[in-house]
């Protein structure tokens, strides 16, 4: 494995073989971290459109940077949610092994192993994504 070819994501740091490996690992962590959550809100409902009237650079930047990033992972999900059921369930299932470190995860509703799996969920993908423009076309 050349690791010069090879990024790290930024939440793991765990290796990645290609953009869309980058990707789907982004749009995995925005799909789990944007999922609701039934709990008390984190502000009183009369401050809930309330918005700081400064800012600094770093600020905007980091705000400008996170619209960028959900804006990516939304045309990621409609990608992914174009394609079959056990391509999905290969996606899932590899990105959960890769970010819990181990080889933990498997799910009986796929036939095959997982690799191969995923590298035909990755082929459906690359079409879909390619005519989104957030991989270049091979």
């Amino acid at each position: 494995m050349n690791l010069a070819t090879h990024k790290q994501t930024e939440h793991t740091g765990c290796l990645m073989n290609d953009e869309i490996d980058e990707l789907l690992a982004d749009w995995w962590w925005w799909s789990h971290e944007s999922a609701p959550v039934n709990s008390y809100p984190d502000c009183a409902a009369g401050f809930s459109q309330y918005r700081s009237g400064w800012r600094d650079s770093a600020d905007l930047a980091d705000a400008a940077e996170d619209r960028a990033r959900d804006a990516i992972s939304e045309a990621v999900d409609c990608c992914v949610a174009s394609i079959d059921l056990r391509a999905r369930i290969a996606i899932n299932t590899e990105m959960r092994n890769r970010f819990s470190m181990a080889k933990v995860w498997s799910s009986v509703r796929l036939e095959g192993n997982l690799e191969s799996e995923y590298a035909r969920a990755k082929e459906l993908l690359r079409p879909a994504l390619e005519a989104r423009f957030l991989i270049e076309p091979l």
